[in-house]
């Protein structure tokens, strides 16, 4: 697993590259070797942003301010950690499946 390939260093942030599947029974985190991107299960409903502020809240447990920058109203999307980069790695392979 090479879960630094979805990540990128901007500045002191990092950007994650992700891919939400909402309506999901459970929230889950894994990582997608061949769209290199992670792929978030989230509860919400993807209807007038629940899924978008469901995917922040969850993000919110593990790192500092996530943000979305771009794919509001798609599945792909690109979110700002204020985490380095090391420290959201390291917290990526403690969390995913």
């Amino acid at each position: 697993m090479k879960c630094a390939d979805a990540l990128l260093q901007d500045n002191k942030r990092t950007i994650l590259k992700v891919r939400v599947a909402p309506q999901s029974k459970t929230y889950a985190i894994c990582y997608d070797d061949i769209r290199q991107e992670f792929k978030i299960k989230v509860k919400a409903n993807p209807e007038r942003g629940k899924a978008n502020a469901d995917l922040i809240k969850f993000l919110s447990k593990y790192f500092k301010t996530p943000k979305i920058l771009s794919g509001h109203t798609k599945k792909s999307k690109r979110i700002a950690v204020s985490n380095t980069l090391e420290e959201t790695v390291a917290i990526m392979e403690e969390i995913i499946l």
